[in-house]
C-alpha cells in the first residue's frame, strides 16, 4: 500500500471519529484492531464497541485539526498529530494529541494515542 493511502486512512480514522460513523470505523480497522488510549487498551469488535458507545456518549462536537507534523508514514508505521477540539463530559476542550499507528493488509492494526486525560477531563490546572 502506498504511503499516501495510509495517510488517507489515518484521516479517514478521525473522521470516522468525528461523523460518529461506527460502520466507516470498523471498515478501516483489523478484526483484530487495538487502541492504546489514556484511558486503556481496547482490542478486538466487542471492546472497541464498547469504548465508542462510552466515547461518544462523553464526547460531542469533535473535531481534529492537522496541526505540527501532521501525518507521516514510512512503511507500514504512521505518525499523526493534530489539535482535538470538541465538548468533552460537558466541558469545551482544546488538546494536542500524537498518535502512532501501524497498519497491516492495507488496514490500520494499532493505534497508540497520547494526550493529557486530566486536560481531557476538565480537572487540569488553570
Amino acid at each position: 500500500m502506498a504511503d499516501e493511502k495510509r495517510i488517507a486512512l489515518m484521516h479517514d480514522f478521525v473522521k470516522s471519529l468525528e461523523d460518529e460513523d461506527r460502520e466507516k470505523f470498523m471498515s478501516i480497522v483489523t478484526d483484530d484492531f487495538c487502541w492504546n488510549t489514556p484511558f486503556g487498551r481496547f482490542c478486538g469488535r466487542d471492546e472497541l464497541n464498547r469504548y465508542l458507545d462510552w466515547f461518544h456518549s462523553t464526547t460531542k462536537n469533535l473535531k481534529f485539526q492537522d496541526v505540527g507534523v501532521q501525518a507521516m508514514v514510512q512503511g507500514d508505521r504512521g505518525i499523526y498529530e493534530h489539535e482535538i477540539s470538541g465538548n468533552m463530559q460537558g466541558e469545551n476542550a482544546k488538546f494536542l494529541s500524537m498518535c502512532s499507528y501501524k497498519f497491516k493488509d492495507d488496514k490500520i492494526h494499532e493505534i497508540n494515542t497520547v494526550y493529557d486525560p486530566i486536560k481531557h477531563c476538565g480537572a487540569g490546572l488553570k
